[in-house]
């Protein structure tokens, strides 16, 4: 089973993306929050396979967050989700160790995809 942790402001966002990946079958979500050092806190007590970090977060930073998770569970894989893609940011998120990043529109399908490519060690860049 592939662990997936999701980290979000939205509510009604982050249960939609349980709700895909545990239908996926391989996929299991073991958090959920909005908070910053909840997340951290989670994922090194029980280091997942996956985060899907909103990488538009608003009450804190996505690539510190997305750094600091890098820094303390190496072998975690890092999903940038955003509404507005942008060069400069896919580049400062490369820097602080994503493995993906794609908009938040992304279908069942491909997200359930790039988890499981992301969990195989494998890098994601939307075309977007």
């Amino acid at each position: 089973m592939i662990q997936v942790i999701i980290v979000d402001d939205d509510l009604q966002f982050r249960h939609e993306m349980r709700a895909v990946l545990e239908q996926a079958g391989d996929c299991i979500v073991v958090g959920e929050s909005n908070d910053p050092m909840e997340v951290i806190e989670m994922a090194q007590r029980h280091p997942p396979d996956i985060v899907l970090l909103n990488g538009d977060l608003t009450a804190c930073d996505a690539f510190e967050i997305a750094w600091v998770l890098r820094t303390s569970v190496a072998m975690i894989g890092i999903i940038i989700l955003t509404q507005f893609p942008a060069e400069e940011r896919l580049f400062q998120f490369l820097k602080v160790g994503a493995n993906a990043y794609t908009t938040r529109t992304i279908s069942p399908e491909v997200l359930i995809e790039t988890v499981r490519r992301v969990c195989s060690g494998e890098f994601l860049f939307s075309n977007e």
